[in-house]
């Protein structure tokens, strides 16, 4: 049998033209040709359906198709919910479904076990939820224990899942869902009665809840339990402080507050009554229960609470994390000593592994708030307001007449503020003196501490004394700077941070994905954790304290500290993963001799050819503990790597990231596994190769063998005779900056350099990375800098930036009457007047537009070419546009250079608004559908701001170089000077223009553009009279030209313009001109308007000005050159272009977090809009860091006025390769994502012209606006042409088991199937013998693994004969985001589980790749009994609905005989599956090599 390489379908089309693709002209090549492809044997297989079953790989994990067809509840549920004719909803089911297939499984840790999951799995996947409980749910009737927990269940697994947890709910009345909110709400009454597996469900659909606030359903009936009425059960002394500020901040809330009391007295109504008091009891209740369960709970069973303890804290972090719950829930969380009491639980000392969890609770309790007003606290504010507690606290001492208290009043202010010395002043007092402190200071009332004290068993004196020091503490001790901590820590990740549990712990085991062939996963240490794919069915949270990003942020420094860290942890994970990779393959052993050899090889590691030392350590900075820089020394050998390795390392760039490892292996495992020690196959790589050292550090400087600097880092290398040189020898010289904080934490660990030393000279490995994939440092350092900094966001943006306030607050509607708005519109037209430049192709086109936004459209003046100005209305008057039409001004007297280049799209209504918005001062954002124009209506909004506010500079941002060469090569062919465009980055090399576009690109343009004007200089002093001395002497710089207009050309102007004053005939103007030679091949008598003759003096004069004005501008554009004329380097004038010259300014994000502390703390950076193209790509931090890139100014605040995001937030998010950072982080939301989630305005571009309609229907479902362009609808268009060869344009595949297997996992993650690679393959090959060309043709799949399967099969089938070739492109649905192709065939792969495409973005992005065809391979029972792809999968089929492919073998002959299949055919043939797809293939391949043998040969050529 052959191997899966090349096990594939007959690779047989495309013979008929192989004169023309082949280059073949003997009959004898071309049958050699299809002999080398195996044709006749595969083809033989396939129609034999031959196939080894020995051998063949096991299935790994996972429940397949077949087992979920015939799982009970699978059966179950297509006798009632999925049943053609559903039988009546029936309670006592559910109630049993309930008890025996969840919670009975369940155990008490909610549901972690691999049978509980598969259990969930089956009834989530049969649309459980969707399909019987919501619709059978009916108040008060089918509201058991039962009923209301599997619907809990059902949307905690959703969410998990990554699904909209709470999108089903939305299908019935808003009564109806208020109802079972309200049932569910009962049963925090009877927490105790409920199992503990019950009570985390429970505490895991709150959480999910406090995730979803934006959803209007869940905001309606959450937000009122953690609102005002909530203090009711606050403690006394505490409320009344707390009332005391409220009513400070919030005057009005006093009334509200009476009203509550009123309304929960006797006297209130008893509707109202109850309303309030579950609003101010279901909290407190819920915290109350949980307390009572886990206190009487023994440490003993630590373990079985756990998942309890978890998602209490976790509930708890996510109320106090955002503003809306936090407001008054904090107050109770603080009066009520949460954390404190939390830690003072046996059941939680036991676990010590939580203790990161309860302080990132302590820290979101303590953060520096005013939680009425929402503003952040300024560290003098914090300080002031823990003073005055202080301060209250000594007073109340002061007047007490116990001595023990009295004498507090005397201890001064730090005492209190210090945890330690607090706790030593009241070491001396007995427990019960400590508490009458606390009464006094009323920092706790009586009944509270009588039910703190309950709590803690009278054996455990101890306990109950440190819980009362605690209380102290945490009212009056100053809690450790976050900020500080921050800025000692080092960036370069160390061996404990590379392997920290957050990577090991999460979906109920390894939460690792692999990038390659090969698992990198480490087993969960949680009890019931495994790693198989049914782990990922729902998230078990672990107790690794870990930031998310939510909707809202408390502070800018709340936001930017939660991305700091996740990035951090995301960086070390890809990190961790660069080097496990890059070890597995260098294979390091222990050798007889003790040391390790590296017996394997691998190009991106190599080991140290000698041991590593110090070289030197600077003495620290002022104010600094660490070292200012620590440098050692280390050397490497090239010998023996490929010429490309060799010039890889060689390329090494100073200050690139590159690591060292100490590899230590107990044994030979990789050669010897017998030898004692982890077995490589299974043991996490840090224990196999022995990995205990891991350091950091930057390349300053490397050298060759001859001791002589590589060319990037020798400061003479344009000198004579050292340019181009090589370097020599094989051995590399390395000089490193390791990360000086970690020094100091390593001197501090080991007592001494020497110390510190003979570690390092442990490290034996030196490991680099991929320059794109290793910026990770910069990005933290900016973070830092920005934490330090005291970032803010302009004014305007601020709360919608965090999510307050009103979501249309930064909408140019509700800006533009703001005194603030007309700043920001300084410098354009006046009265209002935007000028849409060429945005209108004519009037109709700007009148007809601006009538379907609704406007009532007038012109001002008559209607005549583009461009338009347009001024919209205010007020009464704001669907009010008046047009008129602004003249072009003509700027030279050379009819080339009066060419306009202008726009050629025509703007539909909906892109004309996206521009306006972009345009106006504000926050703009646009989303774009596929094929709708997104990057057209940036590249106007920028065009359109460029013509309008000459002033203002734009900062053009997107995610991928690709995207930003495309966008900025649109805008240099529109009417925008290029010296005032610059792209910044390394991808300019790709840019695919003509001219340079670099910083050093454009300083060389604008030295050639000074020697040019210069040159333009001298002629125009010859035709003032200048002999060639004066002229030269004019022209030798910019400052003699500067006096040469001063002195000449402006007194002959003025006396010009006397001379013809009183002038009546077009002859005296010309004889009168000035500079005449100068503009010698210029026709003055003709109109330079409509080349109509000029007869008139005024219209002579209007002529010689554009002449005259020609030369203003020359001289205006030759003093821009005079900063490139004095400043003497490269360097200083390529900032100064960036700085003051450049208005467009585009650049990745990536490069915009590296240069960020360049570009504000060196150059201070400023621009005035921004506009961010791909935005539902680029992560939260990606997004803000362009905002950042400018300082605020002392005088005029912050210049940033406006902001256009561009995006998709329906498709693919930003890439994360940690999936519990992911899901559990949230660190894969973006800024656009968010921002529509919080319900800012958007437009919503509503027609595509990309693809056919009918391709466009597959996903408009998520679009419900979303239609067609005139072009694509039209009837002679090729999207109306079918696809020869194919019954359907598009059509869904059924591919059934291959050589009995379906979905493969050669390792775990790594998901491949050969029967869908060898049908995409044999389906290339029939469009190849139907005429197809191969540029046309992507081939796309949702997973890494297949892609490489894919690859292999095309290569050997396709690669090599040049009668196919192979396709446009072979890639992931994620990495082709962005691109397109006329046809798509696409493989899902999976026939277990449904995986990762049930993310509906990717299915999105999948479906909207194709403009003319689209062949989806895959399970087709399996994919289109998903409730989520329902939409899409139903039309898939509704073409063909047996799943098998239909297709016109008339094509073939056609193709055959050099034709093109135009017209449709009825000869539809059925494909049953691959065999046969194969088998029709080598049949008609074998027929057109024989009519290619029965041709003549051609004549022999000529020899006269």
């Amino acid at each position: 049998m052959l191997t899966p390489r090349t096990d594939v379908v007959a690779d047989a089309a495309g013979v008929a033209d192989v004169a023309d693709v082949a280059g073949v002209a003997d009959v004898a090549d071309v049958a050699d040709v299809a002999d080398a492809a195996g044709v006749a044997v595969v083809a033989a297989e396939a129609k034999a359906g031959r196939g080894d079953e020995e051998g063949q790989p096991k299935r790994r994990g996972g429940l397949t198709l077949a087992e979920i067809e015939t799982d009970e509840l699978t059966v179950l549920a297509k006798s009632q919910w999925r049943a053609d004719e559903p039988p009546a909803f029936d309670l006592a089911l559910v109630d049993r479904i309930y008890a025996e297939q969840l919670l009975s499984r369940a155990g008490t840790n909610g549901g972690v076990s691999a049978e509980w999951k598969s259990r969930a799995k089956v009834l989530e996947l049969s649309q459980y939820l969707e399909e019987y409980l919501w619709p059978g749910y009916s108040p008060g009737e089918t509201e058991s224990r039962g009923m209301l927990f599997s619907m809990i269940v059902m949307v905690n697994l959703k969410a998990s899942l990554g699904l909209p947890a709470f999108a089903v709910f939305a299908s019935r009345e808003p009564a109806i869902f208020k109802a079972f909110f309200s049932a569910v709400l009962d049963v925090a009454d009877r927490l105790a009665q409920l199992a503990p597996a019950e009570v985390v469900w429970y505490l895991q659909f709150f959480v999910n809840v406090t995730a979803s606030l934006e959803n209007d359903l869940i905001s309606a009936e959450f937000l009122p339990l953690v609102s005002l009425p909530l203090w009711s059960r606050v403690q006394a002394p505490a409320r009344a402080r707390a009332l005391d500020n409220l009513f400070d901040a919030l005057p009005h809330l006093a009334k509200v507050w009476a009203k509550i009391n009123k309304t929960l007295g006797p006297k209130g109504k008893p509707a109202k009554r109850a309303a309030l008091a579950r609003a101010a009891n279901w909290l407190p209740d819920i915290v109350q229960g949980v307390l009572g369960m886990l206190t009487a709970v023994g440490a003993t069973d630590s373990v079985a609470v756990q998942a309890l303890v978890e998602n209490f804290v976790v509930l708890l972090i996510e109320l106090v994390g955002q503003l809306p719950t936090r407001r008054f829930f904090n107050t109770y969380v603080r009066s009520s000593f949460l954390p404190v009491r939390l830690r003072a639980l046996p059941v939680v000392t036991a676990l010590p592994q939580l203790a990161s969890l309860l302080d990132l609770l302590d820290f979101y309790v303590g953060f520096e708030l005013d939680d009425y007003t929402g503003a952040a606290l300024t560290p003098l504010q914090a300080e002031a307001r823990a003073s005055d507690r202080i301060a209250a606290a000594q007073s109340a001492a002061a007047l007490s007449s116990a001595p023990h208290i009295h004498k507090l009043a005397l201890v001064n202010h730090a005492t209190f503020a210090k945890q330690a010395a607090l706790r030593d002043a009241l070491l001396p007092l007995t427990d019960d003196q400590i508490a009458d402190v606390l009464l006094t200071f009323r920092i706790v009332d009586e009944p509270l501490l009588a039910e703190m004290h309950a709590g803690v068993t009278d054996a455990d004196a101890d306990a109950w004394r440190e819980l009362l020091l605690a209380l102290m503490v945490f009212e009056y001790g100053a809690r450790d700077s976050q900020l500080e901590a921050i800025n000692k820590l080092p960036l370069m990740p160390t061996q404990d941070d590379l392997y920290n549990p957050v990577y090991d712990i999460g979906f109920g085991g390894s939460a690792r994905k692999s990038k390659g062939k090969r698992n990198r996963g480490v087993p969960s240490t949680r009890p019931g954790g495994s790693s198989s794919e049914t782990d990922k069915l729902t998230w078990t949270p672990c107790s690794v304290a870990l930031p998310k990003l939510n909707l809202q942020f408390l502070s800018i420094y709340d936001y930017l500290l939660r991305n700091f860290h996740l990035f951090r942890l995301e960086a070390n994970s890809e990190i961790r993963d660069d080097l496990e990779d890059t070890l597995r393959l260098a294979k390091p052993r222990r050798a007889p001799d003790g040391t390790t050899a590296f017996t394997g090889w691998a190009k991106m590691g190599l080991p140290l050819s000698a041991p590593l030392r110090l070289r030197r350590i600077f003495p620290p900075k002022l104010g600094s503990h660490a070292p200012r820089k620590v440098s050692v020394t280390l050397s490497v050998s090239l010998h023996g790597l490929r010429p490309d390795v060799v010039e890889e390392w060689d390329g090494l760039r100073r200050r690139e990231v590159v690591f060292l490892v100490a590899c230590e292996p107990a044994a030979d495992q990789f050669h010897n596994p017998a030898a004692p020690g982890p077995d490589p196959a299974r043991a996490p790589i840090r224990e196999v190769c022995g990995v205990n050292l891991i350091r950091g550090g930057e390349v300053l400087n490397i050298t060759d063998e001859a001791e002589e600097p590589l060319p990037q880092f020798d400061p003479h290398r344009w000198d004579a005779g050292r340019e181009g040189r090589v370097p020599s020898g094989g051995v590399r010289n390395i000089v490193l900056a390791v990360d000086a904080a970690q020094y100091y934490l390593d001197v501090a660990r080991l007592g001494s350099d020497d110390a510190v030393a003979a570690e390092y000279a442990r490290l034996n490995f030196l490991m680099r990375r991929h320059p794109k994939e290793n910026n990770f440092r910069a990005v933290l350092h900016t973070m830092r800098a920005l934490m330090n900094a005291a970032s803010s966001v302009p004014a305007w943006l601020h709360e919608i930036f965090l999510g307050f306030g009103s979501p249309a607050s930064a909408h140019y509607a509700n800006l533009l009457a703001t005194p603030w708005a007309e700043q920001a519109t300084a410098g354009g037209h006046a009265s209002g007047w935007l000028d849409f430049v060429d945005t209108f192709l004519d009037a109709e086109h700007a009148t007809s537009v601006l009538e379907a936004l609704g406007m009532q459209v007038t012109w001002a003046g008559e209607r005549g070419p583009p461009p338009y100005m347009v001024q919209f209305g205010a007020g009464e008057a704001a669907n009010s546009a008046a047009i008129r039409t602004r003249p072009r001004p003509i700027l030279s007297p050379w009819p080339q250079e009066r060419v306009w280049k202008a726009n050629t799209v025509r703007f539909t209504p909906r892109q004309v608004e996206g521009i306006r918005g972009g345009l106006s001062p504000g926050l703009n954002v646009v989303v774009g559908p596929p094929g709708t124009g997104k990057t057209d209506v940036a590249v106007q909004i920028v065009n359109t701001l460029y013509h309008n506010y000459p002033g203002q500079r734009t900062l053009l941002i997107t995610h991928s170089n690709q995207a930003l060469n495309q966008l900025f090569a649109k805008i240099v062919q529109l009417d925008i000077d290029e010296k005032h465009c610059v792209r910044l980055g390394h991808g300019t090399q790709d840019l695919g223009l003509a001219a340079d576009f670099s910083k050093y690109g454009r300083v060389d343009y604008m030295l050639e553009r000074r020697l040019y004007l210069l040159e333009r200089v001298a002629m125009l002093a010859r035709a003032g009279g200048a002999d060639a001395n004066g002229a030269d002497e004019a022209a030798y710089s910019v400052d003699a030209a500067s006096r040469f207009y001063l002195l000449k050309v402006a007194p002959a102007v003025a006396k010009f313009r006397e001379a013809v004053a009183a002038a009546e005939s077009a002859g005296e103007v010309f004889d009168a001109m000035p500079f005449k030679p100068f503009f010698d091949g210029v026709d003055l008598a003709s109109s330079f308007a409509d080349a109509t003759p000029v007869t008139t003096a005024e219209a002579a004069l209007a002529q010689v000005d554009v002449c005259l004005g020609h030369i203003d501008d020359l001289f205006v554009e030759l003093e821009e050159t005079r900063p490139f004329e004095l400043l003497r380097s490269n360097r200083d004038r390529g900032n100064h272009l960036v700085m003051a010259q450049a208005r467009i300014i585009a650049m990745t994000c990536t490069h915009a977090a590296l240069k960020w502390p360049e570009l504000v703390e060196e150059l201070r950076f400023k621009f005035d809009n921004v506009v961010m193209e791909e935005a539902g790509q680029i992560l939260e931090i990606e997004t803000f860091i362009p905002l950042m890139l400018q300082s605020s100014d002392v005088v005029d605040g912050h210049r940033l006025k406006r902001v256009t995001l561009i995006g998709d937030h329906h498709q693919l998010p930003p890439v994360v390769k940690n999936p519990l950072l992911a899901s559990a982080g949230n660190l894969d939301q973006s800024m656009f994502a968010r921002l529509i989630r919080l319900g800012v305005p958007a437009v919503v571009l509503n027609a595509q012209g990309r693809m056919r309609p009918e391709l466009r229907s597959l996903f408009s479902w998520r679009y419900p606006e979303l239609g067609d362009l005139p072009h694509v609808e039209a009837a002679n268009s090729r999207f109306a042409a079918p696809n020869p060869g194919f019954a359907h344009t598009f059509q869904l595949v059924n591919v059934d088991d291959y050589q009995g297997e379906g979905e493969r996992t050669p390792s775990p993650h790594y998901y491949q199937n050969l029967g869908e690679a060898e049908y995409a393959a044999a389906v290339f090959m029939f469009m190849r013998a139907c005429g197809y060309r191969g540029d046309q043709i992507a081939v796309l799949t949702t997973y890494n693994g297949q892609r490489a399967l894919l690859e292999d099969v095309f290569r050997a089938r396709c690669g090599d004969n040049p009668l196919y070739g192979m396709p446009a492109a072979i890639s992931t649905v994620d990495k082709f985001q962005g691109q397109q192709a006329d046809f798509v065939l696409l493989s899902l792969v999976r026939t277990r589980a449904i995986g990762h495409v049930r993310d509906v973005r990717r299915l999105v992005v999948a479906l909207s790749r194709a403009r003319l065809g689209l062949y989806v391979f895959c399970r087709a029972a399996l994919f289109s009994d998903c409730y989520e792809l329902a939409p899409a999968f139903t039309q898939l089929l509704a073409a063909a609905p047996d799943a098998k492919l239909a297709i016109k073998p008339a094509a073939l002959r056609l193709a055959a005989a050099g034709e093109t299949a135009t017209k449709p055919s009825d000869d539809v043939e059925i494909v049953d599956d691959v065999a046969a797809m194969g088998a029709l293939v080598y049949d008609v391949t074998m027929k057109m090599l024989a009519a290619e043998r029965a041709r003549p040969p051609p004549p022999p050529a000529s020899t006269q």
